[in-house]
């Protein structure tokens, strides 16, 4: 595999720019939201966008990953489900208030008094408007199962809730790895518009054969998009693509039609 995959609207690397410049002063800790299908991939490459601060990832999107491999990369991980879980405020509470006790105490030896800031980030489209609504207990961010959907940064906040929120858009690296990208746009984090459709197909196929999946030659008959939408909600079985014993078959198979391989359609030109 080689090249790489470039996908950078404007208005994410302003919004970079500004998360970076004008809003990172003002945040206490950072909530980086990822993907628990791709508890390693969908991690902000970034890594100096946060650097300073007290952080920590919650893995969403439970309902169609499988845990059990997400457990093997991450033992310790908060897994949530932001859409339907009750839990996830009392938990998330409780874990924000606890990474940022040294900061309440040194605003208390200051004598000031305000609510932490917390600044949620992640790539797009891996749920951060929605963890916040399930935080607030309320629709106060718009959101959509299409990357890009939030604009423009806000503070949020709710009488209910021990502090202050941060939405942003998703934040991208300028480029990715190709199978790195490829996994991204398989769970809708980068648009699949992007790809060429034969890439995508196969890979998707071959994450299905890998699992046992019966009936293959029906499957593959269904429009793609149709097809895609299916296994992106979890019907076809929990996935983790990180998961390096299931993606080897994504290899092979992409190898064995001639793809060594670049996916982003004007590289296949």
């Amino acid at each position: 595999m080689n090249g790489s995959f470039s996908w950078y609207p404007g208005h994410i690397a302003k919004a970079k720019r500004q998360f970076s410049e004008r809003w990172m002063p003002l945040l206490d800790l950072i909530i980086e939201v990822v993907d628990a299908r791709l508890p390693i991939t969908s991690c902000l490459v970034n890594r100096e966008l946060i650097a300073g601060k007290p952080h920590f990832p919650v893995y969403n999107k439970a309902d169609v990953a499988d845990l059990k491999a997400l457990a093997k990369i991450s033992k310790d991980a908060i897994v949530i489900e932001a859409r339907r879980n009750t839990s996830t405020k009392k938990a998330l509470e409780k874990r924000v208030l606890q990474l940022g006790a040294p900061c309440i105490e040194a605003l208390r030896l200051q004598g000031r008094q305000r609510k932490l800031r917390v600044g949620i980030c992640g790539l797009p489209n891996v749920g951060k408007s929605t963890l916040i609504n399930a935080l607030l207990g309320k629709a106060k961010t718009k959101t959509g199962d299409k990357p890009g959907v939030t604009r423009q940064m806000q503070f949020v906040g709710s009488p209910s809730l021990a502090f202050d929120l941060l939405d942003s858009p998703g934040l991208l690296p300028l480029s990715f790895e190709p199978e790195g990208a490829l996994k991204l746009a398989l769970v809708g984090v980068l648009p699949q518009e992007r790809f060429a459709e034969e890439v995508l197909a196969i890979a998707l196929l071959a994450l299905l054969e890998a699992r046992g999946i019966a009936g293959l030659d029906v499957i593959a008959k269904r429009p793609f998009t149709q097809l895609l939408r299916s296994f992106q909600a979890g019907q076809f079985g929990l996935f983790c693509l990180d998961d390096s014993g299931l993606w080897e078959n994504v290899r092979t198979r992409l190898a064995e039609e001639g793809h060594g391989f670049s996916p982003n359609k004007a590289e296949q030109a």
